[in-house]
């Protein structure tokens, strides 16, 4: 005779629509810099597509670091000169004085030591006035510390503040984002905020009550 196949008794649940979808946050936040600036550590791919000035410093100084000092010189002339990048020579000079002097400034060792990281993605959420916003970007720089946490971004423009009431309102917009997600992931320390100038070697740390001022 021939064999009847037995289909298994489904669960209730199976034959019940499925539940709404829960509202979205009603608000996105996603720092256009950032998005524009983002470089990922690691080999370099020259192959992609011309990089701005400002975009290859930073890449400059999110790869260099891994690598001992003497060597970084060699490494910067080899990456600029890629046929790929489309750099003339000038460029390529003024580019690698900018990255190789950050990078040798006594004063900004901690920043790049090996208890930081580059190019740290951050995604998160908080809640201010009944609404929920969503934040989402990348950190140049951070150190978590059992005692401190720090954030740095790198600004390459070639005019540098005098003061921080002169700072762009999408800078402090951004860096008041990121600390509000960071403050929630290391309630129990500090965080500091800063912004790296490269072209004047300036590094300014911005008040923690300042940038409450920049929140939504």
């Amino acid at each position: 005779p021939a064999k009847h196949k037995v289909s298994p008794t489904l669960p209730d649940w199976a034959w019940e629509s499925p539940p709404a979808e829960p509202p979205s946050p009603q608000h996105l936040i996603r720092s256009e810099l950032v998005a524009s600036d983002t470089i990922k550590p690691g080999p370099i791919d020259c192959d992609t597509k011309p990089l701005h000035r400002g975009q290859l410093i930073h890449k400059l100084l999110q790869w260099l670091p891994q690598y001992p000092p003497e060597t970084r010189a060699t490494k910067t002339k080899r990456f600029l000169a890629h046929p790929g990048l489309g750099l003339n020579k000038a460029l390529r000079d003024d580019i690698a004085v900018v990255a190789l002097k950050v990078l040798a400034a006594p004063e900004f060792a901690p920043l790049f030591s090996s208890e930081s990281r580059a190019d740290i993605a951050v995604t998160g959420c908080f809640k201010s006035s009944g609404r929920t916003y969503n934040v989402s970007g990348n950190i140049d720089r951070l150190t978590v510390r059992e005692d401190l946490v720090r954030l740095v971004d790198f600004k390459t423009d070639q005019h540098t503040p005098t003061e921080v009431t002169y700072l762009r309102e999408q800078y402090l917009q951004q860096i008041a984002l990121y600390r509000a997600v960071l403050a929630r992931i290391y309630s129990d320390r500090p965080i500091e905020c800063a912004l790296l100038w490269t072209e004047k070697l300036q590094l300014t740390i911005l008040d923690n009550k300042f940038l409450d001022q920049w929140l939504p």
